[in-house]
């Protein structure tokens, strides 16, 4: 592999410090969100949290460590024990970044192919239960991929670079299985989802329902959804690269030639634990909302606090706070109102309840159409009647 010349070290280094401080900040955030505010822990945000939690250590310990390796080539980095460790890390988190979006995504798809039914299932306990899987899961495949390169020869000297790559070739069609597997299972759970979108709403055309508080929640897990299918696509789009490199260096010697290319190839990779954070703020106004409050009270006990819902006096003398709630509408990813009652299980009952009265008013609205149609097919048989005495 050519050499680097001191600039572009430089360069590289300030590249990836750059990277390392805004996935640290942006993870970061939402970690300190989610333990700071105890009413934002429900099902979906613990997901998220966990993501953040991923993203934050490959962070820290990734990107120093291909920098130092890499970039650098120290001279204690070398040998076959840091090259395993090393490689052993970084297929780690990639394991845990694909699992992790993965369970996310099927959370959005049975929430909407479920809706109710799932809602009342699922509880903060559970979730615990998934992310605990999640890590066992990757660290067990992990282990099992890390025993065959225990038994490979390697000298003592052979730089950290040159170790990773040997091992690199050794398992990449392991690596490259997986990789499309899971490309494969996130394809067609989006396919599922989206077919899901399409036939809920053909339904509410078909029944002609007007726009009550329940199309609203709806609204909001397929906003929800699509801020988890921005965020899983930009995290393929940015192993593409890698991918690519890994067809096409077994057959030409440019990639070994050109530093800049094999750096770049790798940066890429580590920005998708940036991009993640960026996402949810463009597209969550919670988010933003939770983080102004965190600044202002970043140590208190307080519970996060919505933004107080414009409506009439009579209107909330009417009707019951938590069905205001749902009529208003609420933002995906940080958290959804109705899953906040959920945070012990079905909780004290509020979401049950609203989902009662909706139901309730479906029922009503349904039955005065029916009363309305009967009504005018009874008029002109009177009238009929009527001129015939």
């Amino acid at each position: 592999m050519a050499s680097k010349t001191f600039a572009s070290k430089v360069i590289m280094s300030s590249l990836d410090a750059s990277l390392t401080l805004v996935s640290i900040i942006g993870n970061g955030s939402f970690i300190a969100i989610f333990v700071r505010f105890k009413n934002l822990r429900n099902f979906p945000n613990i997901l998220f949290a966990n993501l953040a939690v991923v993203d934050f250590l490959n962070a820290v310990i990734n990107i120093p460590l291909y920098l130092f390796s890499f970039v650098w080539e120290t001279s204690w980095m070398r040998g076959k024990t840091l090259a395993v460790i090393s490689t052993s890390l970084h297929l780690e988190f990639v394991l845990l970044n694909m699992v992790s979006m993965f369970a996310i995504m099927l959370d959005r798809f049975l929430a909407l192919h479920l809706s109710l039914k799932y809602y009342t299932w699922k509880t903060t306990s559970k979730a615990y239960v998934v992310v605990v899987l999640i890590w066992l899961i990757c660290t067990v495949l992990t282990a099992l991929s890390t025993i065959s390169l225990l038994q490979m020869h390697m000298e003592a000297d052979t730089t950290m670079a040159e170790a990773r790559e040997k091992i690199f070739q050794q398992r990449k069609e392991i690596t490259a299985s997986t990789m499309a597997v899971f490309m494969a299972a996130s394809t067609v759970l989006g396919v599922l989802t989206g077919y899901t979108i399409y036939q809920n709403k053909k339904k509410r055309m078909q029944l002609n329902l007007p726009k009550l508080q329940a199309e609203g929640r709806e609204k909001q897990d397929i906003k929800a959804t699509v801020t988890v299918a921005v965020a899983v696509v930009t995290f393929y789009a940015c192993y593409l690269p890698a991918i690519t490199y890994s067809v096409w260096r077994s057959n030409t010697k440019y990639f070994r030639k050109h530093v800049w290319v094999s750096f770049l190839v790798a940066f890429c990779t580590f920005i998708s634990s940036a991009t993640n954070p960026l996402i949810y703020v463009l597209r969550n106004k919670r988010y933003r909302k939770a983080i102004r409050q965190l600044v202002k009270d970043p140590f208190g006990s307080s519970s996060f606090q919505e933004k107080p819902i414009k409506n009439d006096r009579r209107e909330k003398r009417r009707r019951p706070e938590h069905v205001l709630k749902l009529s208003k509408g609420e933002e995906p990813g940080v958290s959804t109102v109705h899953e906040e009652t959920h945070e012990r299980g079905v909780g004290d009952g509020n979401f049950a309840t609203g989902q009662m009265f909706l139901a309730d008013k479906i029922v009503k609205i349904a039955w005065k159409a029916k009363s309305s149609e009967t009504s005018q097919k009874i008029r002109p048989a009177e009238e009929d009647q009527d001129g015939r005495g």
